[in-house]
């Protein structure tokens, strides 16, 4: 079977998120037949879509493809079912290539794969009459965007670890890797299998592609000796000699030329300087001009839910960070703040043992903590004598911070896990912070 041609092929979609619907919509352009599976969802009012709930009888459906949500583990009975009969599966992301006409920018890393999406996006924008779309990771499906992203298009694609593992042709023009730590290791299992994932980004790429990496870490030396593409390094340690953006005396260069001062770029964090310079490179690389990367630079306020600046009352600021849902997540957070910070964490119990975070604390007073894993993270904060406070939720967590707080602090909202103990998602958690901040009264 050729995969790029579906008509009257049997497809299965398993679950029903925004990627699921969206490989939906697509595989109907492609004529596809189409089955799907949630174990959540029993009805899909759609006479074109059948479900399928009996892996039983998978052998003799013979299905032609497999379409994945990212975050099924391959430990899921259908995904074990379907490499047992050796039937192609692939995730949203896959699939959803295979159609995208449009110049192609992947962006994955462990922390900051929204921000840098967004900044490319932007800078591009401002420099072509050609349409600029976000995807992937960043919450609208590849799919959705392969529909309408025309030959000259751009598209900048977030990819997760997740929805890259189980790629195969995934091809971007240029693919960047901003950061990597350990991370989702409840799924990846061990940290070679996630880098292992997150190397797909690179690995369909030819002589004629870029690979833009963060030249101050060195985990994916290994991997990246293999790769056909042209490899450009970014990082704060980098110079004009071996870096196409650069950092120097407080400036970003491109070759010889200033770009912008680090002091007029808006967002906070020594992080979004790297931010910065990994989103310049791409920029350069697809010719646009110092003058329009500075602009975005020194006008760019961040995305939402990622130390997003929420406001002040009663002389005391507001972050949400819902989006860190990792201890390096957090750290960089609190790498940002002058003290004296209140920080909320904690969520959902993932096994993290939080190692460094402990080292990170010496601007913040006091941790309030809700969710599963309080009581690990409680150890640990107790263990450099920082006094921690327990709740139930995240409400009584904000409210105990806010009468705990003095003129002139910080409360920071920086979980530094996953959310899905107590909210469907990162976005939810975030939303529901900021809905308690706009309750209080000035």
């Amino acid at each position: 079977m050729s995969k790029h041609n579906l008509i009257n092929k049997k497809v299965l979609v398993l679950g029903l998120g925004l990627s699921g619907k969206s490989a939906i919509d697509l595989l109907k352009v492609q004529k596809a037949k189409i089955y799907f599976h949630d174990d959540q969802i029993n009805q899909f009012n759609d006479p074109e879509v059948h479900k399928f709930d009996q892996i039983t009888t998978m052998e003799k459906e013979n299905f032609d493809l497999i379409i994945k949500s990212p975050g099924i583990p391959i430990e899921n009975p259908y995904i074990n079912m379907a490499l047992k009969l050796k039937i192609p599966l692939v995730t949203e992301l896959e699939f959803a290539s295979w159609y995208c006409k449009a110049h192609l920018i992947g962006v994955t890393g462990t922390n900051g794969k929204t921000t840098v999406t967004t900044l490319i996006a932007e800078m591009l924008k401002k420099s072509t009459k050609n349409c600029v779309y976000k995807a992937g990771n960043i919450g609208i499906p590849l799919s959705e965007v392969s529909l309408k992203a025309q030959k000259n298009d751009y598209v900048v694609c977030e990819c997760s670890s997740f929805q890259l593992e189980f790629t195969e042709e995934f091809h971007p023009r240029i693919a960047l890797i901003n950061n990597t730590f350990p991370h989702h290791l409840e799924h990846h299992h061990t940290y070679k299998n996630y880098l292992s994932a997150k190397s797909k980004i690179f690995a369909n790429q030819t002589s004629n592609d870029y690979l833009i990496i963060n030249g101050d870490q060195k985990d994916l030396d290994s991997y990246i000796k293999s790769t056909k593409s042209k490899i450009i390094k970014f990082g704060l340690s980098l110079d004009e000699s071996n870096s196409l953006v650069y950092l120097k005396n407080k400036i970003i260069y491109s070759q010889g030329r200033k770009i912008c001062p680090t002091s007029l770029i808006k967002i906070p964090g020594i992080h979004n300087v790297e931010n910065i310079l990994a989103a310049a490179t791409v920029a350069k690389i697809l010719g646009v001009s110092n003058q329009i990367i500075s602009e975005v630079a020194e006008s760019f306020p961040g995305v939402e839910h990622r130390l997003e600046y929420v406001g002040e009352k009663s002389n005391r600021k507001f972050y949400n960070d819902s989006k860190a849902t990792d201890e390096e997540a957090t750290i960089v957070a609190l790498k940002s703040m002058k003290k004296p910070v209140i920080l909320i964490a904690g969520g959902m119990d993932r096994g993290d043992k939080f190692p460094k975070l402990g080292l990170a604390l010496k601007n913040v007073k006091l941790v309030e903590l809700f969710g599963e894993n309080q009581e690990q993270l409680r150890k640990v904060i107790n263990s450099v004598k920082i006094k921690t406070v327990c709740h139930q939720n995240l409400t009584d967590a904000f409210n105990d911070s806010f009468k705990s707080s003095k003129p002139g602090d910080t409360i920071l909202f920086s979980p530094a896990s996953a959310s899905w103990d107590q909210f469907k998602s990162f976005e939810a958690r975030g939303k529901k912070f900021k809905e308690l901040y706009r309750k209080l009264k000035p």
